[in-house]
């Protein structure tokens, strides 16, 4: 979810013309290679008897900490929340 949101974020703010106060290095490519290793990791779990119910108990988790963000911010198509402030680059005055 990390990943994905900072491929999604990333994507918004150079769109915007605002530079991230801290740049991943190898954007996006390793981003991508990330997000990559995950699924083959997971398709492995799927894979191997002894790991499936692993498997499922971390999608569970990750489905009810996705569902608790949810339910407690709710969903912006802006990708910032609305009691964030915009971000400028610019650190604490």
């Amino acid at each position: 979810m990390i990943a994905l949101s900072q491929l999604r974020m990333r994507r918004e703010l150079d769109a915007a013309g605002v530079q991230p106060a801290v740049r991943m290095w190898a954007f996006p490519v390793l981003t991508w290679l990330t997000i990559a290793f995950i699924a083959a990791v997971l398709v492995i779990m799927a894979i191997r008897p002894g790991l499936r119910l692993e498997l499922w108990l971390s999608l569970a988790l990750g489905a009810v900490t996705v569902g608790i963000g949810v339910k407690k911010h709710g969903v912006s198509k802006s990708g910032v929340s609305k009691h964030e402030a915009p971000v400028d680059g610019a650190g604490p005055e």
